[in-house]
């Protein structure tokens, strides 16, 4: 099957992050109730149909949405408009000759990594659409021919848009109606591309950290692991597709606690906020390794080679927005036992593969897993869902994402969509549960967030809303001192099923006996058989 798409940039080679793409945005636009699997059910014909009418009534579809207006793919003077495309073929096409005929001039052919042929020229600027229009023909006729716009993205500013129209997550969640949740101060580690130390609105919010990518060509900085976890983005060529830096972990800091600047700036949930950063992921993804190595720095645990980090900045909760498909490994379970076993909440995006199950690490037991909903509050289509997943919080949709900071300036900010988004909101709300001093553990924690309102368009998930939290809370007495968790009825009763489907466990148990009754088997068939056969 063909699609046509948007060269975009990816939140993560993992979060993913926001890996969602023309197909997802069409489904957002269908009934919820016929949007999660469009893509797997619907005819191949009516989809290329359906989006390239997309395409052609939108004129682009992005993952992450800059807030500059972004250069277009046709750079457009006086009388000459350049183009790039790239085509993914196992065949010659007659790329040349069919550019050609389209009217194109100094046309240049580039074979890149893997089956990537980009073809870039000029063309009379009236023509530029016209052209473009063809190319969209000629990926239709070929069903096996992936084509992609070659775009230059910019990189977002703060000076485009207000506070007031780009708070909606923040009113979604209700935040206005448990202000002492978000008032004290609260330290969240976050595991992530590292920080834009330098940023205008994290400066006061940046106590600690540690780079942890071991890979020189993963790191990009020039060296292995150091001091210095600056986020020098993440962009490169991953797999034959050049992808831009995200400054994913600068952006889901910004959610966290990004300082209110002016009215042309956002602020993150709770200004009082300290992050300390591990950065472990760099050019196209991180390894599970050098991430769960951070995460048990953040919790306290000594690493090789890393000086520990001091008890007073220690987080009260650990965010994980990174997420691959598979099973929960038994590195990463092992891992994250060892940190719940410190009492450190960790907090996890469920993934962008719009599944039914869990990605990993959110898939593995003891931790807390995020799905994401859309403006409107529904479930949004990409987000994996499934056993395990403990709450629904705002992540946004393809252009109506959530804002916050990002890099590589020290006062840019851009909008991004996913469950990497909706992680630190529920972190953020940890965190404030846990200085609250009521005795609020994982388990507590993971029950009380269970027990939030659930709706039809969210699948009879639950869904964060600080209003109905402060409710419960105060109902039970544990607003104003008078109770803790643990005297509260129904919290150390109830006993929570913490075995996701699909985590890996040991077959030892189970498997060895198996073993040694198919051995015996096998050894008792052939005793029986010998005697016949001697008397051959």
């Amino acid at each position: 099957m063909n699609i046509w798409r948007e060269s975009r940039t990816n939140v993560l080679g993992c979060p993913t992050d926001s890996t969602c793409d023309a197909m997802s945005y069409l489904t957002y636009m269908l009934p919820s109730a016929c949007c999660r699997h469009f893509h797997i059910h619907i005819a191949d014909h009516f989809l290329r149909m359906c989006l390239l009418g997309v395409i052609a009534l939108s004129g682009q579809v992005s993952a992450d949405v800059s807030l500059l207006p972004e250069t277009p793919h046709s750079e457009i003077n006086d009388a000459h408009a350049s183009f790039s495309y790239l085509f993914r073929v196992e065949r010659d096409l007659g790329l040349q000759r069919f550019f050609e005929e389209a009217g194109a001039r100094r046309i240049h052919l580039q074979q890149m990594t893997g089956q990537w042929v980009r073809v870039m020229g000029t063309i009379d600027a009236t023509y530029s659409e016209r052209l473009d229009a063809q190319v969209m023909q000629l990926a239709y006729q070929y069903p096996d021919v992936l084509v992609e716009r070659d775009r230059v993205l910019t990189v977002a500013s703060g000076d485009v848009f207000s506070v007031e129209e780009n708070r909606w997550h923040v009113d979604r969640i209700e935040i206005d109606a448990f202000p002492e949740l978000v008032q004290d101060e609260i330290r969240i580690g976050i595991v992530d591309t590292g920080l834009i130390r330098s940023h205008q609105a994290l400066e006061a919010h940046d106590i600690a950290g540690y780079d942890f990518v071991s890979e020189l060509d993963r790191g990009g900085d020039g060296d292995g692991r150091d001091s210095d976890y600056t986020d020098v983005g993440d962009g490169g060529l991953c797999h034959g597709l050049r992808r831009t830096s995200t400054w994913h972990g600068t952006h889901v800091a910004g959610l966290i606690g990004a300082q209110y600047i002016n009215e042309e700036t956002m602020e993150g949930l709770n200004q009082n906020a300290k992050i300390i950063s591990a950065r472990a992921v760099g050019r196209c993804g991180g390894r599970s390794s050098d991430i769960f190595e951070a995460a048990m720095w953040l919790a306290g645990y000594s690493i090789e080679g890393v000086p520990d980090l001091p008890e007073h900045q220690r987080p009260h909760v650990i965010n994980l927005s990174l997420s691959g498909q598979g099973d929960c490994s038994l590195y990463e379970q092992e891992s994250i036992n060892k940190i719940t076993e410190t009492g450190i909440p960790i907090v996890i995006a469920a993934g962008n593969h719009g599944l039914d199950s869990l990605g990993t690490p959110a898939n593995c037991r003891g931790v807390i897993a995020v799905g994401a909903t859309n403006p409107d509050g529904r479930i949004a289509n990409y987000s994996n869902i499934g056993d395990g997943l403990d709450v629904l919080a705002p992540g946004g949709i393809p252009g109506y994402g959530l804002v916050s900071t990002v890099g590589p300036r020290q006062n840019s900010y851009g909008m991004r969509y996913g469950t990497s988004m909706a992680a630190p909101l529920v972190a953020t709300t940890v965190a404030g549960l846990i200085q609250l001093d009521v005795g609020f553990e994982t388990k507590s924690i993971k029950l009380l967030l269970n027990s939030l309102p659930t709706c039809e368009s969210c699948m009879h998930f639950p869904v964060l809303d600080l209003a109905q939290l402060h409710d419960r809370l105060e109902t039970q007495g544990l607003l104003n001192g008078d109770q803790r968790v643990e005297d509260v009825k129904g919290f150390e009763e109830e006993v929570i099923d913490e075995t996701p489907a699909g985590c890996t466990t040991s077959v030892a148990p189970t498997g060895l006996p198996i073993f040694m009754l198919g051995l015996f088997l096998i050894i008792r068939r052939q005793d029986w058989r010998s005697p016949r056969s001697s008397n051959n």
